[in-house]
């Protein structure tokens, strides 16, 4: 009996290792398939968490909308990233009017695209690029415009600094001159060149000739008469709508090439802060300015001069 009752027990406690053999081995299995509707659903949150940093369109490919066309790539029949694309597209359309607005073309281009595969309206998108030609063609203006004024104020530093190697000769004629007076006599009348009379007349005389030319000539180069520039329309320029919102403030330097009439012929960027925030409407309030010209001896003359532009808000 007792050989029987060991016989069972041995045989319950042979099945009792074995069970929790199998729930170990299927707690894995049952945890493994978790993460993969969170792969799913990656893209709708990189979108969303893009948005919660003002991320709409740039950097590229790693903005609001860039993710949001991702989801919709991975599932067209994504109602929510299709509708949030939907929502979105007026506020990236003022993205690129601000893009074209400061300048920034091939940016404006990139997110004009990414406009049109948000489904945007042609007749907004057709607006933008309309603007955005008429953008470059007059970037290309600017650009040929501040060019020719470049070249034009080369040759007239060339022409300056030629003027004093042209006028340089006739002192030295004037001096020549009077070097060669007293031989004239002095050949033509051997016999009386011993005599004192004779000698004092021309020594007299010799030196009466050469004074008054140069003196004219002298205080006329040194008393030059300048009036420099003065600005008497003032153009101000409008506030980037982009850097309004996010409330940047700045300043640009400008330098103008002015012709004789005042007008503003050319206008480069010497520097700025922010870079390129402020530069384009800038330039385009320093093409409408005119000044009176500069005057030497009251001759209007062409000139360069620079001006500082400054953004504040409020003002």
């Amino acid at each position: 009996m007792v050989a029987l009752t060991l016989l069972i027990l041995a045989g319950c406690g042979g099945e009792s290792p074995q069970g929790p053999a199998p729930a170990t081995a299927t707690a894995p299995v049952s945890g493994a398939p978790a993460p993969t509707p969170a792969a799913d659903l990656d893209p709708v949150e990189r979108a969303r968490a893009a948005l919660r940093e003002r991320r709409l369109v740039s950097p590229e490919a790693d903005n609001a909308v860039h993710w949001y066309l991702v989801a919709l790539e991975r599932n067209p029949a994504d109602g929510n990233a299709r509708s949030a694309l939907l929502e979105l597209a007026p506020e990236a359309a003022l993205v690129v009017e601000s893009s074209i607005a400061e300048g920034q073309l091939d940016e404006a281009e990139r997110e004009l695209v990414l406009l049109e595969r948000m489904g945007a309206g042609e007749l907004r998108l057709a607006a933008l690029r309309s603007r955005l030609s008429q953008a470059r063609s007059e970037q290309e203006r600017a650009l040929a415009a501040a060019e020719e004024a470049r070249q034009r104020a080369e040759a007239e530093a060339r022409q300056v600094a030629s003027a004093p190697a042209a006028a340089a000769p006739p002192p030295v004629a004037q001096t020549a001159a009077p070097a060669r007076t007293p031989q004239t006599p002095a050949a033509e009348t051997g016999p009386a060149a011993a005599s004192p009379p004779a000698a004092a007349a021309t020594a007299a005389a010799t030196p009466a000739d050469p004074t008054p030319p140069p003196a004219p000539t002298v205080p006329a180069a040194s008393t030059v008469q300048v009036e420099e520039a003065r600005q008497v329309v003032d153009v101000r320029p409008a506030y980037p709508a982009q850097a309004r919102q996010r409330k940047v403030e700045g300043w640009v330097e400008l330098e103008l090439a002015l012709s004789t009439s005042g007008e503003v012929v050319g206008v480069e960027v010497v520097r700025s802060e922010p870079t390129r925030i402020f530069d384009r409407e800038a330039v385009r309030a320093a093409q409408r300015w005119r000044f009176e010209p500069r005057k030497e001896n009251g001759v209007a003359v062409a000139t360069r001069v620079r001006k500082t532009v400054t953004f504040r808000l409020g003002s």
